[in-house]
């Protein structure tokens, strides 16, 4: 077999390695549920939502995110909704996100398959599970559709595709709030930039709709009572603050992480697109270079691994599109780039060394890949290329072997009967009392016990929501997204809530910002509860006040 028959075998590899690295999520859901938090985002809005509130919840992350559950509830009923929902949010909407970006890299690397370029979609199938999550869906799908879109010969075909781009990136600016703005900017970044330097009429109309289709949506869900989008925007700017570490050696470290990889990227690229003449295409790597610091402005608030990642999978748009473009005459390798290149190899291979910690291997492994194929634009240099190529084929043997690892934990789990598979789903139903740690079921049926009209959760434990099926007794469905300044307004509320039972404590970690609890965050409100609802029990690291003994 011919060396272009074993690269026809070979372009499926990064298609077999992420339906490979899903698997662990495809398996089935862990229960209980461990993180009543971020999990639990969902069913407070859902559940809010359904019970017709009087306005309707602030989501903060998210805006329309909370749609699978809706859609689980009214398919499988209020007593049999909870497992679908996690899995519709935890493993087949991020394994859709991760899918569409893995499409897109390599549509764009399509005229160019070879060696590189396989290692290169290799390893973003390994890393992009990691890096990319439900909120990211619909932005993904919009840079995808935009590509199409930027090149398409103006006909038919790009007129359809000109609707879809509308139509995908104005749900994404209600799908979720930072990521809408985000898909927002980079299409009219493309389409305007594309139109001044082309002067087509199509890129300015195109963008008139983009704009007019994000307003229509937003109306919808205004009109609607799903959401207050400018409000929740508004209450988005006012708290972001509160969630930035305080500025250290850690958040110097793991800002640095997507500041260096963006940065480096964004440099790489921008030289090779200065070096040839892109015609159509270069205002797409303007669009993406935007989203790319969008999503690192986003990623850096909050500047921790789990965060900082966030930021990382358009520089690989960036490097796939950067690399397709390319005519094969061009060798002028620059400095400036290569010193950029070898910086940030040695940068991540010290950060790992020093830090083992979450998504190690992923986040290596982009680094090395991108500055693989950063170095064969730069010029012929063979035993760089032949080192990073060794590394780069030596990540993804231990990105699989970690893969492997997981799927048999998974396994386990499923053994042990912690993880459940949609078929024992199908089969035998998973109520909420499986779903629901001790903690979050004996909190919710005393919610229930207590014949409130409402609830009021200061443990921000959304999984208890979906248990108490009621909606919540203020905006603010999580109280520890608030700050100080909008403590007399939740005092309001509460003063006229029809409560006979609160959630008030917990001593799991949501309870708690930067070592401020409840009580010390909101201290007017602390001193309401206590004096309105003075009977208190304690289970399961649960606390629920009361206005009389609960039996």
């Amino acid at each position: 077999m011919g060396i272009t028959g074993k690269l026809e075998i070979a372009k499926n590899l990064p298609f077999a390695l992420l339906i490979y690295t899903l698997i662990p999520k495809f398996l089935g859901v862990e229960l209980p549920v461990s993180d009543s938090f971020h999990v639990g985002e969902y069913f407070a809005a859902a559940t809010t939502l359904w019970n017709e509130p009087a306005s309707s919840p602030l989501t903060i992350h998210g805006g329309w995110d909370f749609i699978p559950a809706i859609a689980a509830r009214w398919l499988a009923g209020g007593e049999n909704y909870f497992y679908p929902t996690i899995y519709l949010t935890e493993s087949v909407a991020p394994a859709l996100a991760a899918g569409i970006l893995l499409l897109l890299l390599t549509r764009i690397l399509r005229g160019k398959i070879n060696w590189p370029t396989i290692i290169f979609l290799s390893i973003a199938a390994i890393a992009a599970p990691y890096l990319v999550g439900i909120r990211d869906l619909f932005l993904i799908a919009t840079c995808w559709i935009l590509y199409e879109f930027m090149t398409q010969k103006l006909s038919i075909r790009s007129r359809k595709i000109a609707v879809l781009l509308v139509i995908i990136s104005s749900l994404g600016v209600v799908w979720s709030f930072e990521r809408g703005i985000a898909g927002v900017v980079t299409v009219l970044t493309t389409l305007l930039s594309a139109s001044y330097f082309e002067k087509k009429a199509i890129y300015l109309k195109t963008s008139s709709l983009v704009v007019i289709g994000a307003s229509l949506i937003i109306a919808i869900a205004q009109l609607s009572g799903t959401m207050e989008y400018f409000y929740n925007l508004f209450f988005l700017a006012q708290i972001s603050s509160q969630w930035r570490y305080v500025f250290g050696q850690i958040v110097i470290r793991d800002s640095l992480l997507g500041i260096v990889f963006v940065a480096t990227t964004i440099a790489a690229t921008i030289s090779s697109n200065k070096s040839e003449n892109r015609g159509y295409l270069s205002p797409y790597w303007l669009g993406i270079a935007a989203c790319a610091l969008m999503m690192l402005r986003i990623g850096t608030n909050r500047a921790d691994m789990g965060h900082v990642v966030m930021a990382m999978w358009a520089p690989l748009i960036l490097t796939a599109y950067s690399y397709s473009t390319r005519k094969e005459s061009s060798d002028k390798p620059s400095i400036a780039v290569t010193l950029s290149v070898f910086s940030i190899v040695a940068y991540f291979s010290w950060y790992y060394a020093y830090k083992w910690g979450a998504m190690p291997l992923p986040v290596l492994a982009i680094s090395f890949s991108s500055s693989f194929m950063w170095l064969q634009q730069l010029g012929k240099k063979y035993r760089i290329r032949v080192f990073l190529t060794s590394i780069s084929l030596w990540i993804i043997l231990l990105s699989l072997a970690e893969s492997t690892w997981t799927q048999a934990l998974a396994a386990k789990g499923v053994m042990k009967g912690r993880i459940v598979t949609p078929l024992e789903y199908l089969y035998k139903g998973v109520s909420y009392s499986r779903v629901a740690d001790p903690g979050n079921a004996w909190a919710a049926k005393s919610i229930r016990d207590s014949h409130s009209k409402c609830l009021l959760d200061m443990t921000n434990s959304g999984i208890i929501n979906a248990g108490a099926d009621l909606p919540t007794c203020i905006q603010v469905s999580y109280p520890v997204y608030a700050t100080k300044s909008f403590e007399e307004k939740i005092l309001r509320e509460i003063a006229d809530m029809k409560a006979n039972a609160i959630v008030y404590s917990t001593e799991n970690w949501q309870y708690f910002v930067h070592g401020k609890d409840m009580k010390v965050r909101f201290p007017m409100v602390d001193e309401f509860l206590i004096s309105n609802y003075p009977e208190i029990e304690c289970r399961e690291k649960y606390c629920i006040r009361s206005k009389k003994t609960m039996d």
